[in-house]
């Protein structure tokens, strides 16, 4: 406190001349100190400025990449080559070959060539389809019944040349050809013709790319004694 009075008793000792230069100076200290304060804002304006700017620039650039991707893009899409057609769409594959007369016609002479022999006549009945196979278990014995007809057989020849009665497809086909049995005798019924003629009707069928015989019978009227 007693600093204070003695400070304010030695300024009102002042003369004017001397108030007058201590108010020039502390008015100058107060413009610097404006000055200072008003460059330190302007500085802060302008660094928040340039950053706008540079996130300005920058989202610039970003956009610009994008839509030169999304030009490209067009590009290629336009000038992209037809897709190839998929399975479903393209052109169904060619049917298939009806079976032939000779196809039909080495199946019938293989199984006429084996029926007839006790040692292949297993091989002659594997050449029927299952479901042939079933019938005649169910009407003829099955394969026992089959064997033993055979076996009072003694020979089996085709006497003509096969024909095409119905079809053919590439699955079925009927064929017909003309046979001549030759029977022995002793295993044969007493009055009864040792010699026999007939035609055979044989339906071929092709399963999985396998011809196979799913019938066989005595085209009906054709049977006859040698």
């Amino acid at each position: 406190m007693a600093a204070s009075v003695h400070l304010g008793y030695s300024i009102v000792a002042l003369s004017g001349n001397e108030l007058g230069f201590i108010g020039s100076i502390i008015g100058g200290i107060s413009t610097i100190v404006a000055a200072v304060m008003a460059n330190a804002a302007a500085a802060r304006r302008q660094q928040r400025e340039l950053r706008y700017q540079r996130k300005g620039s920058g989202m610039t650039g970003f956009l610009l990449a994008l839509l030169l991707i999304s030009i490209a893009a067009g590009v290629y899409f336009a000038n992209r080559p037809a897709q190839v057609k998929t399975a479903q769409a393209s052109d169904p594959p060619p049917a298939a070959a009806p079976i032939t007369l000779e196809e039909a016609s080495a199946i019938v002479s293989t199984y006429l060539e084996n029926v007839d022999a006790d040692e292949t006549v297993n091989q002659a009945w594997d050449m029927f389809t299952d479901v042939y196979q079933s019938k005649k278990a169910a009407t003829e014995s099955g394969k026992d019944g089959f064997r033993s007809f055979w076996r009072s057989v003694d020979t089996v020849r085709a006497t003509g040349e096969l024909s095409v009665i119905e079809g053919p497809t590439a699955t079925r086909v009927v064929v017909q050809v003309p046979v001549k049995f030759n029977m022995i005798p002793a295993l044969i019924s007493p009055g009864k013709s040792p010699c026999s003629t007939e035609n055979d009707d044989f339906t071929i069928v092709r399963i999985n790319g396998v011809l196979q015989i799913d019938r066989a019978r005595i085209s009906p009227g054709s049977f006859g004694t040698c």
